[in-house]
Order: structure tokens, then sequence, then C-alpha cells
């Protein structure tokens, strides 16, 4: 039977032959001891990828609107795990204060309205105190995760439960044992005792690393304990969440997590299933799960960024070229450059050709401008940008001009 190191005597009669994740200490111990070389390796990429993410600069408005894309996801990603129809852009229109106004979607979207607000709790600006993980904040959370929503059995808002839940095969500890396996859980956390040496935590990977790991343990912990009749998923994967911004992981990237979770969710219960039966608590293979789907992740996001700060260049350059040109003739070719910039691929330099008879429909603008122009005009227009190698034009034999934007002109080779 394992022995708690700071055993609460509330645990005593607490069966760790059977619970026997309840030694946190040595379970995240073990689990350091047992990483594999491929897991150490995706810690290094995360880290690398974290910190180009981190360093990225795109404009405010850009930050914004991907800063609300990932908060979406994270959150869609987190209530569709308990079986939630939102879609993501369902989610971010109620990030954006929008509500479907049909009253069969409103328990749903209550639902998804709630982890929103508890994911900007803990995402809040990276300047304001840390705030502690303690019990009453955990039970203060999920009274806002279940906030005005129906209650289901044995569901008090921000009180733990009073009987014994099964989940699945899994039957967790006993409701006596709840708040004080929370209590022994936010001791064993806020003490940072994870098992690595003082020298090594105070390397900046390893403190890169110490984030994920604890932020991963603290999701599968309060998963093991359930200490509430419902609400369970969500609220770990809040509390995830709030680990990695404060450990400085990039807001936009501390949501991938639940995304991962909510993509990949058959592989995720198997393993949280496996990690409650197995007494060797294999919890590395859940860190590495984690990890795959959480670079896999930065990469996506990594490409997004890529897409941002391209148009910022393409954008940049082709409002200087026509700075100070202001006849009609020559904003009407700026408007083309810029309506083939939103058509192109700006990540896999793919020629995303526009015939040249399509121009006009390219946007409203363009419309209006070539509205009693001939085909002569457009022509014309197309061979200025040419030119001034905005764009690249093919044609073969009698077919109308194929156009797109002339990347080699910004491309250093």
């Amino acid at each position: 039977m394992l022995v708690m190191a700071n055993r609460n005597r509330r645990l005593e009669s607490l069966d760790t032959g059977t619970f026997f994740w309840t030694d946190f200490t040595q379970i995240v111990r073990d689990c350091w001891s047992r990483l594999p070389a491929t897991t150490w390796v995706l810690l290094g990429q995360a880290q690398a990828k974290c910190a180009q993410i981190d360093a990225t600069e795109i404009t405010p408005e850009a930050k914004r609107k991907l800063q609300s894309l990932y908060l979406s996801m994270g959150a869609q990603g987190s209530v569709a795990i308990e079986g939630s129809s939102l879609t993501v852009e369902e989610v971010q229109e109620l990030a954006e204060g929008r509500q479907s106004g049909q009253p069969a979607h409103r328990d749903i979207e209550q639902e998804a309205e709630n982890v929103l607000e508890a994911l900007r709790l803990v995402t809040q600006d990276s300047e304001s105190p840390k705030m502690p993980l303690t019990t009453e904040f955990i039970c203060d959370m999920h009274k806002l995760i279940y906030r005005d929503l129906p209650k289901g059995e044995d569901v008090v808002p921000g009180e733990t439960r009073t009987r014994g839940v099964k989940v699945g095969n899994y039957f967790a500890p006993p409701a006596e044992f709840c708040r004080p396996l929370l209590d022994e859980f936010c001791e064993w956390f806020e003490s940072t005792s994870d098992g690595t040496s003082a020298a090594l935590a105070s390397m900046d990977a390893a403190k890169f690393a110490q984030t994920l790991m604890r932020a991963i343990f603290a999701h599968l912990f309060l998963l093991l304990i359930h200490p509430f009749g419902d609400g369970n998923g969500r609220l770990s994967r809040v509390i995830e969440v709030k680990i990695l911004t404060e450990g400085n992981i990039p807001a936009m990237s501390s949501h991938l997590f639940s995304n991962h979770y909510n993509q990949t969710r058959s592989r995720y219960y198997e393993l949280l299933h496996e990690i409650s039966f197995n007494p060797e608590c294999p919890s590395e293979k859940f860190v590495t799960y984690a990890l795959e789907g959480f670079v896999e992740g930065l990469d996506e996001q990594l490409t997004t960024l890529q897409v941002e700060h391209t148009q910022m260049i393409w954008e940049s350059f082709i409002q200087r070229q026509f700075a100070q040109k202001t006849k009609p003739s020559e904003l009407r070719q700026r408007d083309v450059a810029l309506a083939l910039l939103r058509q192109s691929d700006l990540v896999n330099a793919r020629a995303d050709l526009v015939n040249a008879r399509e121009i006009p429909n390219l946007s409203p603008e363009l419309a209006k401008a070539y509205a009693n122009k001939s085909q002569k005009t457009i022509t014309r227009d197309l061979n200025t940008l040419e030119t001034m190698g905005i764009i690249q034009q093919s044609a073969s034999g009698n077919t109308p001009a194929k156009v797109t934007l002339n990347r080699n002109t910004l491309r250093l080779a």
C-alpha cells in the first residue's frame, strides 16, 4: 500500500491499494524517470515552437483575432468532449456576445459561455497576480462552470459530491475523501514537489518542461479524484489552461490540449482508463500522447502566424507601391493587387490562379470600378501590375490569362 508523503489525517482510511495514484509526488517522480527519449524530444520541440510563437510580431488586430479563435477552439473542444454539438464558429459567436436566440440551444450555449468565462479568468493579463491553486479556488471555478445549468443528481455547483460515482468501469474515491484529496492535491501542486532536483528546476528548459508536466498531471489527478457530481472534465481542462498560462506558455497555445483531447477523444478515454486501473500508473503514456497533440497544434499555429505575417508584408509592399498614386486607374490597380492577395495561398506558395475575366468579381469595390469598363481596361491594369512586379500572368493560346501574385518579388532567392 502506498503512503503519501504529506498524508492528510482524513485520508488515513483511504484504500491506497485501490487508489494507488493518490501519492501524487511518487507518481510524478516515477513518470519523470520513465519518460522515453521521444517524449524529451517533444518537450524540446514544444519549447522551441512556443518561443517562436511568443517572438512573432503581428498587428494588435491580428493578435486579437487569433486569441479569440483559439480561445473559442479550446472552449469548443472542452464542451464537445462532454457531448456538446456546438461548432467552433458557434462558440466564437458566443465569445463575441452573440447567441443563437434558439431556446432549444440555450443550455448548451450556457455551458460554452461558462467555460469561455472561466478560461478568460484564468488567462488574464500575465502582469496580474497569480491565483494560488486551492480547494476553494477549484470549488469556485466549478460553481462558475455550472452556473445557470440544469442540475443533475448529486450536483451542487461548487460543492463536492456526496455519493459514490462510477465513470465507465472506474469507481472514483468515496465521496468523504473528495475534499481531503483536493486539499492534498493543492498542497502537492503549490509545493512544486514534482520529482525534479533544485538544480534541474533552475534551468529554462526544465522550467518549461515542469510547467507542461504539472499542467498535464493537474488535469489527470483532478479527473481521477472526480470531486464533483458533474463538470469534472471541463474543470480539469480549465485548471490545465491556468497552469500553462501562468507558466508563460503563449496564451493562444494554452488551449491546444483541450482541442487535442476532443479530436482524439477515444484515445483520451483509453489512456485515462489504463492509468486508473494499472497499479504501475503508466502516466508517461498520457504525457506523451498529450505532448504529441500539443506539438501538432503548435505547428498549426505557426502556419497561421506565417500567413498573418506574410499578409502584413505583402499588404505593406502593395500600399507602398501606390503611396503617391491617386489616379482612378492607379487606385483600381491597387485594389486588384489587394484582392489577389486575399485569394493567395501564402504558406504553400501554391499559385492561386485567377481568370483575368473574373477580376471584377473579386470584391464589391472592383465590381463597381469595372462596371463600365471593357476587358481591355482589365488587361492594361494587369499588365501594369506585372511590370511593377506585383503579379504574374500566364496565358495559353486564346484562353484568358491566369493571374496570381508574383511570390518571387519578395523572396530572398
